[in-house]
């Protein structure tokens, strides 16, 4: 196998395919079904979207730290990570 320097780890898989989006991504559909539900629903049902939302959205960002195919998923990961704790700690309200 042929070493990858640091552009082709930032943005391709070990396959040397280029990655920023991988189907299905069912934690993800997951995160926007209960952001999309909790518009239409009363707002306790709403609040518990919330949380919802957030697991599958923490999941996300977990797999991707831990076992995303490029640097690019990765430190997406680690952004995702980062915004959700700030949500968590009410920074930017």
């Amino acid at each position: 196998m042929k070493k990858q320097n640091l552009w082709n780890k930032i943005w391709r898989d070990k396959r040397g395919h280029v990655v920023i989006w991988q189907w299905p991504n069912l934690w993800l559909w997951g995160w926007l079904a209960c952001t999309g539900i909790s518009l239409f629903v009363p707002q306790s049902v709403a609040n518990w979207l919330w949380y919802g939302g957030l697991i599958f959205l923490t999941v996300w960002a977990g797999l991707e730290i831990f076992s995303g195919v490029n640097y690019f998923r990765r430190a997406l990961g680690v952004g995702v990570a980062v915004l959700i704790l700030l949500q968590l700690l009410n920074f930017g309200r």
